[in-house]
């Protein structure tokens, strides 16, 4: 029997990180600032979900998310 090395898959191009970013440029001059602000701090809220709650439950995921994103968007 022969063993199957299979690789791991490559990242998406482009990643969401970079879809945000650019969504923001273009939207930079129609937004008021504290708009912008809190679009500003979204790509770090979407990233900190993912890389930090999703090994956990749907319901305590969903729990985790809500609350980050709102204590993120008060604070702007």
């Amino acid at each position: 029997m022969s063993a199957k090395i299979v690789g791991l898959p490559r990242p998406a191009e482009p990643n969401i990180r970079c879809v945000f970013e650019e969504f923001i440029e273009a939207q930079r001059t129609r937004l008021a600032p504290r708009t912008l602000a809190r679009y500003e701090a979204l790509p770090d809220v979407l990233s900190g979900y993912l890389n930090g709650y999703a090994p956990c439950s749907p319901s305590s995921t969903k729990r985790a998310c809500s609350s980050t994103v709102a204590a993120t968007l008060a604070r702007n």
